[in-house]
């Protein structure tokens, strides 16, 4: 099983995109820190189209990645 918070490093790496490079001030997210190691990955892969929160602005980065959720944006941002 993959928490989101997994996917974040997973899609950098397929990507190839350094997050590590990249600080942030601020967080797309409201329950992600901005301390958080990921923050440089979490506000690139928002910006860049590849995560997306609730309605809320949360990221629920501990709950487990469902199929659906990744399958069906990578299928669509295929199609971009």
């Amino acid at each position: 099983y993959l928490t989101r918070a997994d996917m974040i490093g997973i899609l950098m790496k397929y990507l190839k995109l350094d997050g590590t490079t990249t600080s942030a001030d601020t967080t797309p997210f409201l329950d992600v820190s901005v301390f958080d190691p990921q923050i440089g990955a979490y506000s690139m892969l928002f910006k860049a189209g590849y995560i997306a929160g609730d309605d809320n602005k949360m990221y629920r980065p501990n709950d487990l990645l469902t199929y659906n959720e990744e399958i069906g944006r990578a299928s669509c941002r295929e199609r971009v």
